[in-house]
């Protein structure tokens, strides 16, 4: 039987506070499996746009990818917090 565990990747430098409630959650495996809004429900949020916000900075969109996080959605969303 394998033991389940995770791996904590280093927080990428300079992240906003969406993008570190993003990260930390990203870091739990059964978490980069969610789609989108499941993963921004989860971070307290009542809508995507705080993802496709967090997703415009390009390294933490980078870091995400590394991860395999959710897939990145193909259009931009509205952005009231600068990323």
């Amino acid at each position: 039987m394998e033991a389940a565990f995770s791996l904590r990747i280093s927080n990428p430098p300079n992240l906003t506070a969406t993008q570190q409630k993003f990260w930390n959650l990203l870091q739990e495996q059964e978490n980069r499996e969610l789609a989108v809004l499941p993963l921004c429900e989860k971070a307290g949020y009542r809508s995507m746009a705080p993802w496709y916000c967090a997703m415009r900075d390009p390294l933490f969109r980078a870091s995400v990818e590394a991860l395999k996080g959710p897939r990145v959605a193909q259009r931009d969303g509205t952005c009231s917090e600068p990323a």
